[in-house]
């Protein structure tokens, strides 16, 4: 079970304490929902998979900033799953091989698509800088691809995954998923973040951060952390600021429990309006966190004992 899935889940202890510790979230969020309503929106010209364009979007803006090993990449772990699916696309712990046929994707088309990226993100330099619409899109066209792996390993093969849906001969066709309307919002998402904060790129960053209790959660990986900042993209069409994006990124600052990561701040940068909210991590607990206000360290003491206990960890 994932930081997310706990805190989704209203029996999970870990969802308790940090909705417990910072319950102020109304009053923390209320001017930020004020002013966000009447920033203008990019929407796409036409329907498409919302959910995979916000998580091809996370991977663009990355490349920006860092070109990460393909073996590092959630994407990576979600395509070797496709090398031993199970005969029920939801049975994500009974692994069984599939022929060719069944799955749908040879194994040297998987390698192919990565060894291609490697090359692309080579000759094309995609690392601080803005690129021409051709390039943009061609790498947009990868991004989509890691995302619908990314999508398998957290979540399993849907029956309605173009991965479980089409056939793919070649790297190419796997390629050609992504339409020319999507590639059409990915570019405008991409230059507006280009465009808005390419001061960004220059700062010290951390790309896909894990926290020293990430394996506890069963799984916790943020955004970026950008000069202490942790960030989180979102990449809704409606103006709004959610309590549980708020949670979610304070259980990722208390799984950082030896402060790795040095998070003075936290973040959502809302790629659709192309605003990064922000708020100082000090101030932030002086309001969400109700009577006396306890110290980061202090909170992650406590968060660590309740994952712990958990765990049946406790001594």
């Amino acid at each position: 079970m994932s930081l997310s899935s706990h805190l989704r889940n209203k029996n999970s202890p870990i969802r308790d304490f940090i909705r417990s510790q910072f319950p102020n979230t109304k009053e923390f969020l209320e001017e930020d929902r004020r002013w966000i309503k009447n920033v203008p929106v990019i929407l796409p010209d036409a329907e498409l998979p919302l959910n995979t364009i916000g998580t091809a979007i996370d991977y663009r803006i990355r490349y920006y900033f860092s070109v990460t090993p393909h073996s590092e990449l959630v994407a990576f772990k979600g395509a070797a799953l496709l090398q031993a699916w199970p005969s029920s696309p939801f049975a994500m712990r009974d692994y069984t091989l599939l022929s060719v046929n069944e799955r749908g994707i040879e194994e040297p088309v998987l390698s192919d698509v990565f060894r291609s990226l490697v090359e692309l993100t080579r000759d094309n330099e995609p690392v601080g800088r803005r690129l021409p619409a051709d390039e943009e899109d061609t790498l947009n066209r990868y991004c989509v691809v890691l995302a619908l792996f990314e999508e398998v390993f957290r979540a399993g093969l849907s029956l309605n995954s173009p991965l479980a849906t089409g056939k793919f001969a070649d790297y190419e066709s796997l390629l050609g998923i992504a339409e020319s309307h999507w590639l059409d919002d990915l570019r405008n998402l991409s230059w507006k973040f280009f465009d808005e904060f390419e001061y960004l790129l220059q700062l010290p960053h951390t790309l896909n951060p894990k926290f020293d209790g990430s394996r506890d959660v069963g799984g916790a990986d943020a955004d970026l952390v950008i000069d202490g900042k942790l960030i989180d993209i979102k990449t809704t069409r409606w103006p709004q600021l959610l309590s549980d994006w708020i949670w979610q990124l304070l259980g990722y600052t208390l799984l950082d429990y030896s402060d790795d990561n040095q998070i003075n701040a936290i973040a959502l940068y809302m790629a659709r309006q192309g605003v990064l909210v922000d708020w100082d991590l000090n101030e932030a607990l002086e309001i969400l966190c109700p009577g006396d206000t306890p110290s980061i360290a202090e909170l992650r003491c406590q968060f660590e004992d309740v994952v712990k206990d958990f765990l049946g960890l406790s001594d």
